[in-house]
């Protein structure tokens, strides 16, 4: 096992000399630069060719041993802006019709979007048609409930089963009298 003492005095002198090999690599860089500087850094446009900057990264353009343009090497086909004006065209009508293509296409999407299959009108229907099947299920489901409450009534409940008899078949007890009263039209029983 390692003690605590040495782990860290070995991270100490790693670390040390990592910093020494930074600073000397730093230092090596700033003489060069310097040497650059007095010796004097050739020019973008010398004899010696070299890379030449038009301001565009996407269009860089070389130069020869002459001193001379060469072709632009990611766009050899382009020659000079000023024969563009023919393709700006051209491109200002792709351009417009894309435009107006797409203009379409929103214009077809949000159609079928309003009026199409599962479209909103759609939508609207179906959730009319739902609203319309939740009434009538509640409206089923407590007719139901009145139902079973008046069967379970109808099972515990022998006054109640009394007064149903009476009042829809016309039963009377023994010490109770019918008295029937004739109507002006006719007589109609009970």
């Amino acid at each position: 096992m390692f003690s605590l003492g040495l782990f860290s005095s070995n991270n100490q002198i790693t670390s040390n000399d990592s910093k020494s090999r930074l600073q000397k690599a730093i230092e090596r860089n700033r003489t060069k630069q310097q040497k650059k500087i007095k010796t004097g850094s050739r020019s973008l446009g010398s004899n010696r060719g070299g890379r030449e900057s038009v301001g565009r990264p996407d269009n860089i353009q070389f130069t020869n041993i002459r001193g001379t343009r060469t072709n632009n090497i990611l766009h050899p086909n382009i020659r000079s802006r000023s024969n563009n004006r023919g393709d700006s065209e051209l491109k200002k009508k792709f351009l417009k019709s894309c435009i107006i293509l797409g203009w379409i296409f929103c214009i077809m999407f949000f159609g079928q979007l309003i009026i199409g299959a599962r479209g909103v009108i759609d939508f609207y229907k179906l959730d009319s048609e739902y609203k319309e099947m939740v009434n009538r299920y509640q409206s089923i489901f407590n007719d139901n409930q009145k139902i079973s409450q008046e069967i379970e009534r109808l099972k515990k409940d022998n006054a109640y089963q009394k007064k149903l008899v009476r009042d829809n078949l016309g039963f009377i007890s023994k010490n109770e009298y019918l008295i029937l009263f004739q109507n002006r039209r006719g007589f109609s029983p009970p």
